[in-house]
């Protein structure tokens, strides 16, 4: 039997050229990420640094208005009030029942129940009866119906029946 080959030497070089470029193109996305990150950082640290400077200055200047040595919170430029730990159970509380508070607010501004049905259809006691009248058939008085002739009211002996 003769064998058949169905891989192409063409074909299999082909794959191997697509995973070198591969390979490569991944080589130098990530030099050039840590390229970029490099950069970032530099840009970062600088920054911080004129912060840090521009602080210092402001504290000297300070110093030398008032006469007087400053406190660290001076040189970060930190209130009082912010140095304590927050109190955050207020709004912890606020967006567990946001849900609620929404329905709440809905019914607070929802229009009374009159404005939704015309007039004709108010009277006393409407509102009372059905929340929705128009949906309802009108009722239909109760008119008597007369008995049938052979019952034991009108007639008490049945005629006589034949088996």
């Amino acid at each position: 039997m003769i064998e058949i080959s169905y891989k192409d030497d063409a074909f299999e070089t082909e794959l191997a050229e697509n995973d070198a470029r591969h390979i490569l193109d991944e080589k130098k996305n990530t030099e050039r990420n840590r390229n970029r990150r490099h950069r970032q950082n530099a840009k970062n640290r600088e920054r911080k640094l004129k912060i840090d400077e521009l602080l210092i200055e402001n504290a000297m200047l300070k110093e030398k208005v008032q006469g007087q040595p400053t406190d660290n919170n001076d040189i970060t430029d930190k209130k009082d009030n912010q140095s304590q730990p927050k109190d955050r159970t207020f709004k912890k509380w606020k967006k567990k029942n946001n849900k609620k508070n929404r329905k709440h607010k809905a019914k607070q501004n929802r229009p009374p129940l009159q404005e939704h049905f015309p007039p004709q259809f108010i009277q006393p006691g409407f509102f009372n009866a059905h929340p929705q009248p128009h949906l309802y058939p009108v009722p239909v008085p109760i008119v008597p119906v007369p008995l049938p002739i052979f019952s034991p009211v009108t007639y008490p002996f049945y005629p006589p029946y034949r088996f």
